[in-house]
């Protein structure tokens, strides 16, 4: 056995000519066991164990079992719940990096000549304290890799504390426009990749899509993506400072008009509401089965997939 302290321990020196094995196990108080082994071979190492993994769920009754014991099974098998958390959420807006037409509009939304007015306004456009937002730019960087294969990233900014950011700043926040001028945009694209950090993460999560007139250079399209968010469990909303947008119903879907200020608190409140109903349930499951995991509808929760697939 070894001394963990702060999660970390120190390997006794080891002869790389024989195998190792270090286990690591965790104990919840239900009497679920999580494990994981390491085996390490002449500077080689692999993996297996015991995994949970974090699904998202969003409340439907009016009152639900924090435990939720019982609840969760696949292809008919019962799993067990290690924890239910109400865990920080998350939510990456995918934006133009060119922020002036953003700007325009917030500028025209917060045009009032009685100041206590504005300040009611952007107090209603701040989310929940236990939330953070992050803004995803869909301009992708192309990396070439070792095995001449390439990789292509989208660049994020860091978090911002909802509490201290009001989405009217948010939404407002430019790029280096210099060094983006003449690259394709690529929104579809970077909505898909918005949504695996936001799964990833196991936390709340929400994608916000802010639609501009930038021509959309994406490899996939906007209803592949909005199938792909649905199956990974990650809600979408799509805004539109411009006013309605009935041209992107069929590739879009329902887009929602934020163009006033009514229409952008009506939306704000939608997306609050989403996160303030989901819960994070660590299952012993490993994640590609957590995507087919059915619910008892007497729990008085909907897996968040499951949800968005009705």
């Amino acid at each position: 056995s070894l001394r963990v302290t702060k999660f970390r321990a120190r390997l006794p020196q080891l002869d790389w000519t024989q195998p190792h094995v270090v286990s690591a196990e965790m104990r919840f108080d239900d009497g679920t066991i999580a494990r994981r082994e390491l085996v390490i071979n002449g500077g080689f190492s692999d993996s297996t164990g015991t995994e949970l993994t974090p699904v998202v769920v969003t409340q439907t009754g009016s009152r639900v079992d924090e435990k939720l014991g019982g609840c969760f099974s696949v292809d008919g098998i019962a799993l067990r719940t290690a924890a239910v958390e109400k865990k920080n959420a998350l939510v990456l807006v995918v934006k133009d990096p060119d922020a002036r037409a953003a700007v325009a509009a917030m500028q025209r939304l917060t045009a009032d000549p009685v100041s206590a007015a504005i300040s009611v306004f952007r107090r209603g456009t701040y989310l929940a304290d236990d939330t953070t937002e992050q803004i995803m730019w869909p301009v992708s960087q192309t990396f070439a890799q070792i095995n001449e294969g390439r990789s292509v990233l989208f660049e994020h900014s860091n978090e911002f504390d909802a509490a201290k950011t009001d989405l009217v700043r948010l939404l407002t926040i430019p790029y280096e426009v210099s060094r983006v001028d003449g690259l394709p945009r690529q929104f579809a694209d970077a909505v898909a990749v918005a949504g695996v950090n936001a799964m990833a993460l196991g936390r709340r999560r929400a994608v916000v899509y802010l639609v501009s007139d930038e021509r959309d250079r994406s490899a996939h399209t906007p209803a592949e993506v909005r199938r792909y968010l649905s199956a990974i469990g990650v809600p979408l909303f799509v805004w539109s400072l411009s006013g309605p947008r009935p041209d992107l119903a069929s590739s879009w879907g329902e887009v929602e008009d934020t163009s006033r200020r009514d229409t952008l608190r009506a939306a704000i409140d939608r997306l609050r509401r989403t996160l303030e109903a989901q819960r994070v349930v660590w299952l012993n499951v490993d994640p590609l089965r957590a995507l087919r995991v059915d619910v008892k509808e007497s729990c008085g929760v909907v897996t968040e997939t499951r949800r968005l697939q009705q």
